[in-house]
């Protein structure tokens, strides 16, 4: 096996744990350099962008069982996908020492807080295992993420929902819980952003959400300014 040594890149995609995979992949070949470090990247082990395959829409048979995944919350608590059916779900497939994971985190947490008002919920999918919970949270405050976050996710749970087990991966859900779009490797914004401008009928040249959001719904209370269904608690538990 020939091995080289290397700047870890942002494009470069990492092996997620839990399936069929080099032996070596995972933390020590796509671990996050720490500045001015060059780090040993194996050349089985990450990939480039196209590796991934195509960003955006895919055909959807409504026949299918809705997509059902488990994970640990940074509760330690239980949690399913399936709580948050009735609204449009992205779920990001990350892990801390995954570098184009956080690399793409601020374009996430901009779309979280753009799309938000329209009922879109984000979940970032953590590949780090329950015990790694403190390193998640350093991360998560460090970025200032705020969506929710769990840990326990898998190259099971990535091809589920039609992704290569390669980190990072994106899938936009609809409120029936069926995947609609795919992301695989570092998002590209506009890609995520038309997708969810599809699925939510919005037009070109939106308004203010919280207008909008009321005439698509009908929703007099809310435009009157009452708020409807509260959002998931996504404050990083003490």
């Amino acid at each position: 096996m020939r091995f080289f040594r290397a700047t870890l890149l942002t494009a470069a995609l990492c092996w997620a744990p839990g399936g069929a995979q080099p032996a070596h992949a995972g933390k020590d070949c796509c671990e996050q350099p720490k500045e001015e470090k060059t780090v040993e990247v194996k050349d089985d082990c990450c990939a480039k962008p196209g590796d991934a395959g195509e960003q955006g829409a895919v055909d959807v048979d409504h026949a299918t069982p809705p997509v059902s995944l488990t994970w640990t919350d940074l509760r330690g608590r239980s949690a399913e996908l399936a709580a948050h059916r009735g609204r449009p779900v992205v779920v990001n497939f990350w892990a801390t020492w995954c570098k184009p994971c956080i690399t793409e985190m601020p374009d996430l947490i901009e779309l979280h807080d753009r799309y938000a008002p329209y009922g879109v919920e984000f979940i970032g999918a953590a590949a780090n295992a329950a015990d790694q919970r403190d390193d998640v949270l350093a991360f998560v405050e460090k970025l200032g993420i705020n969506f929710p976050i769990m840990l326990g996710a898998d190259t099971g749970q990535m091809k589920d929902v039609g992704l290569l087990p390669l980190l990072p991966g994106t899938v936009l859900l609809d409120e029936h819980g069926h995947v609609v779009a795919r992301f695989p490797g570092v998002i590209k914004p506009k890609r995520l952003r038309q997708e969810l401008d599809s699925l939510l009928g919005l037009r070109a040249g939106r308004p203010d959400p919280t207008v909008e959001i009321a005439q698509m719904r009908g929703d007099h209370d809310h435009a009157e300014g009452h708020q409807h269904r509260p959002a998931i608690d996504s404050r990083v538990p003490s």
